[in-house]
């Protein structure tokens, strides 16, 4: 199972990743503002990252069925970044 989509959203994803390692680190030097900034791009990217797989798992699921372990797979990946915007919408008042 795989997607040009689902590639180009794991690299939104890892964009996300990344602008919270930079809030962290504002974080850590009194930059709050930065810090903030940092979390909204990072919610922005996982939540692109999200919405852009969002029918293409369907098809899948329908497809394979959810018990595939690589749809499985692609699913928890998916859940962890829902999990990053939740968590990301709390600490940006978004």
């Amino acid at each position: 199972v795989t997607s040009s989509a689902f590639a180009a959203a794991r690299a939104l994803a890892a964009e996300g990743e990344q602008h919270l390692v930079s809030a962290r680190s504002a974080d850590e030097n009194d930059e709050s503002s930065a810090a903030r900034d940092f979390r909204k791009q990072a919610h922005a990217a996982y939540n692109q990252a999200f919405e852009d797989t969002a029918l293409w798992e369907m098809e899948i699921v329908d497809k394979y069925s959810d018990r595939d372990r690589q749809v499985e797979k692609i699913k928890k990946e998916r859940s962890r970044w829902m999990q990053k915007i939740i968590a990301l919408h709390k600490t940006t008042g978004r």
